[in-house]
C-alpha cells in the first residue's frame, strides 16, 4: 500500500482529481463507499443519488454504498471542489469525509489522507509517473506500507 498525505497548503485539488480518476476507472463495477458526518445532509443526499445507506458501526454519521459506475465517477469527480479551509480547519479535496473505492483505494479526511493500493496492469505506468509526481511536491508525504 502508499500512504499519501497532505502536510503543508495545498495549491489545488488536480493532484487529487488524477489520483481518484485512475482508481475509478480501475474500480469499476466494484463497491465504493461514502462516509458523512450527521449533520452533512447535503453531502448525504448526493451520494445517496448513487448508493444507498449501509448499516454501519460507525456512530458519528452516514456511510452509503453502491456501484461504481461511469455516472458516479464522473460524479465523483465533478463535486470535487477545493477549499483552503474545510469543515474541521484543513484542506478540503472533496465535500466528502470518507470515500472508499473497494480494497484499493481510501480517501479520508476530506482528500487530505490517501491509503491506495499500486495500480498493475494496464495503469501502471500512469501510477507510476503519478506518484512519483506527487512524491517531489513538498506539501505531501508518500511512502509505501505493508498493508
Amino acid at each position: 500500500m502508499v500512504h499519501i498525505e497532505v502536510i503543508g497548503p495545498v495549491p489545488d485539488l488536480s493532484w487529487w482529481k488524477e489520483l481518484a480518476g485512475l482508481y475509478l476507472r480501475e474500480s469499476l463495477g466494484q463497491e465504493f463507499s461514502i462516509r458523512c458526518w450527521k449533520d452533512e445532509e447535503a453531502e448525504i443526499q448526493q451520494a445517496l443519488r448513487y448508493g444507498t445507506v449501509r448499516p454501519s458501526d460507525w456512530a458519528y454519521g452516514t456511510e452509503m454504498t453502491g456501484p461504481v459506475t461511469e455516472a458516479f465517477a464522473d460524479f465523483l469527480l465533478e463535486t470535487a471542489r477545493f477549499q483552503p479551509t474545510g469543515p474541521d480547519g484543513g484542506a478540503q479535496m472533496t465535500p466528502f469525509f470518507s470515500v472508499f473505492l473497494g480494497d484499493v483505494f481510501s480517501s479520508s479526511h476530506y482528500g487530505r489522507e490517501l491509503d491506495v493500493r499500486p495500480i498493475a496492469g494496464e495503469g501502471a505506468e500512469d501510477w507510476t509517473a503519478l506518484r512519483e509526481r506527487l512524491a517531489r511536491q513538498g506539501w505531501l508525504t508518500v511512502y509505501d506500507y505493508e498493508g
